[in-house]
């Protein structure tokens, strides 16, 4: 489902919220308008808004109350709100006012994945029909072929999936390292049959359980989540399905956003001038460089990524999870195990407890075992993962040692221009008060990354 793009169909979001309000305010208007005393005297419209409001709220908490679910329900209990006051439904207004609500109520939100690619695709999807809708009222009107509602079914599936891929594609490259490069084709086959087949024969089996009869219902849903699984997995197993890229700027995410908001909000001949922002951040998002070495927090694993594009991974005792997350960081399709003996290009050696690699004219040795029959002098920068110095390792060529390990957190290591260049965890947290350390960690603080205590 991720590598082919669907796996926004998981998530209860805009999708599943909208067809279960949409589902009650139909039924309801429906029954009320058979009532004719009622439908005569009063607003039946806005009583079934107020009815699908109530609903898709009962959703939400049975859901969880996920950030994308809080954004959905609010957006469509706005849009419901709107139409209980005469009000036009869908805006950039609605947007604004469900975004500034989940940010009063949680402002950490908005650094997260979640709210940065809900509100992006929304948003451009909100703007981009803004755009669309009178064009499609002047084709209608013309009619023929074109104008059908199956044309227009198919051009609106095509419209919304593009626009929602290029709005949120930014985001997954920041956050995920990834990008699936045939999800519009994924989209297009199984976001018809979620809207049109699952979620209308899931309501049906909940409506048949009153009769014992809900078996039915829920094998035609099989059916539909079947073939939605069968699509996910045909196009994740096309050739170069998924593009592994590597990290990008926060700048160049920054650049990115201001000119997609330039884009979206502004109105007329003025919105091109968002064009060469969004091509300057995309030319600049390609400067990042990612790490040439990434070690554990406990030294216990760590990955080299060598000058012929190879990672080689130690067989440390993380995770699928963790190793995952680090192949993507590195933008590897794939990994191999440190080696015995002399390797190819990048990685000089590996003797057991021992490796040397080269990153451009400097040469690391990485010590994880206290066997290792390890000459210092031999290499520009020492990374010292045991707790005792081989003999000859004078601390000064020592680049990461246990003890920056158990003071910074994790370490990530890029030679520039010859010198090493250091992040840790603990520099990217900072000292804020969620995030401090304790103070028999914090009186070391004044030492640089690389020096002893």
């Amino acid at each position: 489902m991720r590598d082919s793009g669907l796996a926004h169909l998981l998530a209860i979001s805009g999708l599943h919220i909208g067809l279960v309000a949409g589902l009650i305010f139909f039924v309801e208007r429906l029954l009320l308008a058979c009532i004719g005393p009622l439908a005569l005297r009063y607003p039946i419209k806005k009583i079934a808004a107020g009815a699908a409001i109530a609903g898709a709220f009962a959703y939400l908490i049975v859901s969880g109350a996920t950030i994308p679910t809080q954004r959905a329900f609010l957006m469509v209990a706005i849009v419901m709100a709107a139409v209980m006051l005469d009000r036009t439904a869908i805006s950039l207004r609605l947007v604004a006012l469900a975004a500034g609500i989940i940010l009063i109520l949680s402002p950490e939100a908005l650094l997260s994945a979640s709210f940065q690619m809900s509100f992006a695709a929304v948003i451009a999807l909100v703007a981009a029909y803004e755009y669309v809708a009178p064009r499609t009222a002047n084709l209608r009107e013309r009619g023929g072929i074109l104008s059908s509602r199956l044309a227009m079914f198919v051009a609106a599936t095509i419209l919304t999936t593009v626009v929602a891929s290029l709005a949120t594609a930014p985001f997954a490259v920041y956050h995920f390292n990834r990008v699936a490069l045939f999800g519009l084709l994924a989209n297009m086959l199984a976001v018809p049959m979620m809207a049109m087949w699952i979620m209308p024969t899931g309501v049906l089996s909940m409506l048949l359980m009153a009769v014992g009869l809900e078996s039915w219902g829920l094998m035609l849903m099989g059916w539909g989540l079947e073939a939605v699984l069968a699509v996910a997995a045909f196009v994740a197993d096309l050739p170069g399905a998924v593009a592994l890229v590597p990290p990008m700027s926060g700048l160049a995410l920054a650049g990115l956003v201001l000119g997609g908001l330039r884009l979206c909000l502004w109105r007329g001949r003025v919105r091109l001038l968002a064009l060469p922002v969004l091509a300057v951040a995309l030319m600049s998002s390609g400067f990042e460089r990612s790490p040439d070495m990434l070690i554990d927090r406990e030294g216990r694993f760590f990955a080299l990524k060598t000058g012929d594009g190879r990672v080689y991974m130690s067989p440390g005792r993380a995770g699928g999870f963790e190793r995952d997350m680090w192949r993507r960081r590195l933008a590897a399709s794939s990994t191999l195990s440190l080696p015995d003996g002399v390797s190819g290009n990048g990685l000089l050696g590996c003797d057991g407890p021992a490796c040397i690699a080269r990153f451009g004219a400097r040469t690391v040795g990485v010590i994880y075992d206290a066997a290792a029959t390890f000459d210092c002098r031999n290499v520009d920068h020492v990374v010292l993962l045991i707790r005792v110095s081989p003999i000859y390792c004078r601390w000064n060529r020592v680049l990461i040692s246990t003890f920056h390990l158990w003071r910074d957190g994790a370490y990530s290591v890029r030679f520039a221009d010859g010198e090493p260049v250091v992040q840790t965890v603990r520099e990217e947290r900072g000292d804020r008060p969620w995030s401090r350390l304790p103070p028999r960690k914090r009186q070391y603080l004044r030492t640089s990354p690389t020096s002893r205590p």
